[in-house]
């Protein structure tokens, strides 16, 4: 069974909190499996053991916004106990008379002015604390009034590392309670999070996290400010190579999360290093099943072929054939980790598609049907040499297919004759990326629309035979979308070229309308004008038309 991602941990006694899979859960200490304290199935943060251990309050967006809800460590239903309806609402543990203490902006004119508040667990007004603005604080368990507290920080150090702005956290310590803060660690230059009363007497430190050192890792001073220790090494050789986050503590001990595992430091007195904590997940884990989608809802692309008898779908990244009258669906790409785009039928027998399945876009072809008569296998080309594809045309025929990549580039891949498997470029744009591919109907024609500079663009043919470039247009307009006629004799596009202000209906001025229009171009001197005048006239009903008109 694959591991679940644990976040937010507390620990009081033998027990340990935490949250998983949208709810909070308890498990010992020593690990083993862990049981569900909630079932809402919505998002859930810092869930924090009561003094006596007995309750457990936590951060819960149930009802929409984060709230302040509290259960007995026994179940029984959790209880809301705030109303802030403050986005940045948090709980971040209790005081020593056994109020839920939380941080929250709510009456504020910023949402950088948090304020800490003590809440009766029972229920009831919270109170405001004389402390703030804050991100976090921490209380000592005894009766001493010393209290250590974090600034706001814009984001947390994990989400925004290495951050060195002057909105990174930084710390202060009032040792009697008097309200006259001192600031400690003013030195370190890092994000500072996560403060930590650790130990009682004259063996009091004041952990905390830091990234001044590259990476997230547990630090700790003494209550005179001084003797800097760092307690793990994550980022260094042989340990986890990610961020320290999310710390707490009893007191006595300090759990934290580091990738989605759970640590536990033993002691602040420096003799301890971290060890991990084996726990697992029971229940359903009804988060990690697998559900069904609906196609009407995930259906992101459909090409029908030229039979118009079926059409290849994309859904979710996986790759369908659609018959259009009774009969089954076949999948051709449905692979986990793995997206495709841009799939289109390729001939007869044959769909072609971009996937990344080898970590690198690249040109699949595959059969339609892989137990049919003479059908050659799934095979992928250009992996590591395309980049990423923009926009991809099958030639009619099936025997090439262009590319437009996102540096300029356009490709060519051929998939018939001696030249099998091999791509070559035909073009870069001048000033961008190619784009709106379209093949003649002998497949003996590639247009497409070319950047010129900013703003402009043309229409370009290439002649597959010799790689011969033809500019249709000339790089004075906005010419896009090229087409060839279904008898290749033009070839019509869309262009903004012609300068025609009107007057106003709503202001005595002219309005300069965007001026789209279709335009066609004949692709032999001797093909006339479909629009021009004719001398034997021009067919009026479909019995008078002939094979010359």
């Amino acid at each position: 069974m694959p591991r679940s991602y644990l976040r937010f941990p507390h620990l009081h006694a033998d027990t340990l909190v935490f949250v998983a899979e949208n709810d909070v859960w308890t498990a010992p200490v020593s690990g083993g499996r862990a049981y569900r304290l909630t079932a809402d199935d919505v998002p859930v943060a810092t869930p924090r053991l009561s003094p006596d251990g007995t309750r457990v309050a936590w951060t819960s967006w149930r009802d929409g916004a984060p709230e302040v809800f509290v259960s007995d460590l026994d179940g029984g239903g959790g209880r809301r106990l705030t109303y802030w309806a403050d986005p940045r609402a948090q709980t971040i543990g209790w005081t020593p008379a056994g109020e839920v203490l939380a941080v929250s902006t709510v009456g504020q004119a910023s949402p950088r002015r948090g304020w800490a508040y003590a809440i009766p667990a029972t229920g009831g007004t919270p109170r405001r604390l004389d402390l703030g603005p804050v991100s976090d604080v921490a209380l000592a368990v005894d009766d001493s009034p010393a209290v250590v507290v974090t600034s706001v920080m814009s984001r947390e150090a994990a989400w925004w590392k290495r951050y060195r702005g002057g909105t990174a956290g930084k710390l202060w310590w009032d040792p009697t309670g008097s309200g006259e803060f001192v600031r400690l660690a003013g030195d370190l230059d890092g994000q500072l999070a996560s403060p930590m009363l650790v130990g009682t007497g004259d063996g009091l430190r004041i952990g905390f996290i830091s990234d001044h050192e590259g990476w997230g890792n547990i630090y700790s001073l003494g209550a005179d400010g001084t003797g800097l220790r760092r307690h793990t090494d994550h980022g260094g050789p042989g340990a986890p190579a990610f961020y320290v986050r999310h710390a707490s503590t009893d007191g006595e001990r300090v759990v934290y999360e580091s990738a989605g595992e759970l640590w536990i430091l033993d002691s602040l007195d420096g003799s301890a290093t971290p060890r991990r904590l084996d726990v697992r997940l029971g229940g359903p884990r009804t988060a990690r099943d697998p559900f069904r989608v609906r196609t009407a809802d995930e259906l992101a692309w459909a090409a029908p072929d030229r039979t118009g008898r079926t059409s290849i779908a994309l859904v979710r990244g996986t790759v369908h054939r659609l018959t259009h009258r009774d009969g089954p669906a076949r999948t051709l790409l449905a692979q986990p980790g793995a997206r495709a785009r841009l799939a289109r039928p390729l001939g007869e027998d044959r769909v072609v598609w971009v996937d990344d399945v080898e970590g690198e876009d690249a040109v699949c072809v595959a059969p339609l049907d892989e137990r049919a008569d003479g059908a050659q296998p799934l095979r992928r080309h250009g992996v590591g040499e395309v980049g990423r594809v923009l926009e991809l045309a099958a030639a009619p025929d099936g025997s090439k297919v262009a590319l437009s990549a996102h540096d300029g580039r356009l490709l060519v891949l051929e998939l018939a004759g001696d030249r099998a498997g091999e791509l070559r470029e035909l073009a870069r744009g001048a000033d961008g990326e190619i784009s709106d591919l379209c093949w003649s109907p002998d497949s003996a024609w590639l247009a497409y629309c070319d950047p010129v500079e900013s703003g402009l663009t043309r229409i370009m043919m290439a002649r597959l035979a010799d790689d011969t470039l033809v500019a249709v247009t000339e790089p004075r307009f906005a010419d896009t979308d090229p087409t060839f006629t279904s008898d290749g004799k033009y070839l019509a596009f869309l262009s903004r070229r012609t300068f025609d202000p009107i007057y106003d209906e709503h202001s005595f001025d002219l309005t300069f309308a965007a001026s789209w229009r279709p335009f066609v171009v004949p692709l032999a001197a001797r093909t006339p004008s479909p629009f021009g005048a004719s001398p034997d006239g021009r067919p009026v009903s479909p019995k008078e038309k002939g094979p010359e008109d």
